[in-house]
């Protein structure tokens, strides 16, 4: 098999040193969920709404990200739309001035001509993402666990539309596991189809035996063989087909993510990287932190228990690293790709 090289920005390595910059918070608002997907450990999670970060204390957490400099926030789950004060965080974003760069993923089912109006009306800027699995109702139903699953995000696409005006704020989020991989260019037409300008491939990748749904080594490779051909399949529809996976690496630096990164669940664990903790993964790493108060987020991103996970994260020696990471196995089959998640910046073949 061929393989291509992408050019990989180092800038954002020279500048990181000894003072990594927060640049992107996700919030698994969450663990709840009304889908039982194929792929994820959060569908029929035990853990109560009681035992979940309450408003004022996600308002809060959002708060110190925005003052650290945070610039991208995710609001995730579980099913954030099971919250009733999702709204009210949707608009807090807004409120600081950080509404372009935050966005809300959820899975769509809940989301009515009601609640599409009052997510616009809260964060006009923001961002709405919904995922879409499969390129007919019977493979998308089938993945999400959740009969009528795939006709509730197409009426979820078309409320949004009309809420905010066009799709520019909405995006879509495929998580590409073993039961759809080979469809890859169906679902990019399904979702250009609906005017869609933004569309993510994630992929679901393990060498735990318990992740039968996960893509194997053949699998994960035959799709970065192919993202090219699948980037120019979206070019086709003039749709923009992000990076098949969040973040670009360099080989022999190892992973920079918990350099700009932090993952908060929703009983406010803070960890440097969503793989640490379980629900998708092979095992969970110890929390760096616990969020209860302001003061409690920066004073964990400067701690020695954050350093030394970003120390073994360089060398990729987290017990979830090699077997569950994606970027790192795609750098092992000599495929690097963008953008850098660190700056920002795009990267292009080289």
């Amino acid at each position: 098999m061929t393989t291509e090289r992408l050019s990989i920005c180092t800038e954002c390595h020279e500048r990181e040193g000894d003072s990594p910059q927060l640049r992107h918070l996700v919030i698994l608002v969450t663990e709840r969920c009304n889908s039982r997907c194929r792929h994820c450990g959060y569908g029929g999670s035990a853990l109560s709404q009681a035992m979940e970060m309450p408003t004022e204390t996600i308002l809060g957490l959002i708060s110190e990200a925005a003052a650290m400099g945070c610039d991208r926030i995710i609001l995730s789950g579980g099913e954030p739309m099971l919250r009733n004060d999702i709204v009210e965080l949707f608009r807090h974003t807004c409120s600081l001035g950080i509404d372009s760069t935050c966005a809300l993923c959820t899975n769509g089912s809940l989301i009515d001509r009601e609640k599409a109006v009052q997510l616009a009306s809260a964060n006009p800027s923001g961002r709405v993402v919904l995922s879409l699995d499969g390129h007919t109702e019977e493979l998308h139903d089938a993945i999400r666990g959740f009969p009528g699953s795939f006709r509730r995000v197409l009426a979820a696409v078309d409320y949004l539309k009309e809420a905010f005006g066009n799709t520019g704020h909405i995006g879509i989020n495929t998580v590409i596991n073993s039961d759809n991989v080979a469809q890859a260019e169906r679902i990019i037409d399904v979702v250009a189809g609906l005017g869609i300008r933004s569309h993510k491939l994630v992929p679901v990748y393990s060498r735990c035996a318990a992740e039968s749904h996960a893509l194997s080594d053949h699998e994960l490779a035959g799709l970065f063989h192919r993202a090219k051909h699948l980037r120019k399949r979206a070019e086709h529809h003039h749709m923009e087909l992000v990076n098949l996976s969040p973040y670009a690496r360099v080989e022999t630096a190892g992973c920079h993510v918990p350099s700009f990164l932090s993952f908060v669940d929703s009983r406010g664990r803070i960890y440097g990287c969503n793989l640490a903790k379980t629900g998708f993964q092979v095992s969970e790493a110890p929390p760096l932190g616990i969020y209860k108060r302001e003061g409690d987020l920066a004073t964990c991103w400067t701690s020695e228990a954050y350093r030394t996970f970003r120390d073994k994260a360089r060398l990729k020696l987290h017990a979830f690293c090699e077997p569950a990471c994606p970027d790192i196995t795609a750098h092992t089959m000599n495929f690097l790709h963008g953008p850098c998640g660190s700056c920002i910046n795009q990267v292009s073949l080289s």
